[in-house]
């Protein structure tokens, strides 16, 4: 069974070269790819997989299945919503 702990790290990764991006923690991305770790009664910090474990589940970008992500924005008189298509 894939375990979803890695997911929030293994996304910022591809995203975590862009030093622009301005967060809670400072500037850039890179402290959103560590995990923390209590070893031994220790708290540390170490590095994230680079690859997901199921790309099924968390896919790189350049492999998405849609060009938008799957995600549509509707627009109308009364109100705006966003959709996502039916499960395959």
């Amino acid at each position: 069974m894939y375990s979803s702990d890695h997911t929030h790290a293994i996304a910022v990764l591809s995203l975590a070269d862009q030093p622009d991006v301005k967060t809670v923690w400072g500037t850039g991305l890179s402290g959103y790819t560590v995990e923390a770790r209590l070893i031994e009664e220790k708290l540390s910090f170490e590095a994230s997989p680079a690859k997901s474990g199921n790309p099924k589940v968390l896919a790189p970008v350049k492999d998405a299945f849609s060009a938008s992500g799957g995600l549509k924005l509707l627009s109308g008189n009364l109100g705006k919503s966003v959709t996502a298509p039916p499960a395959r």
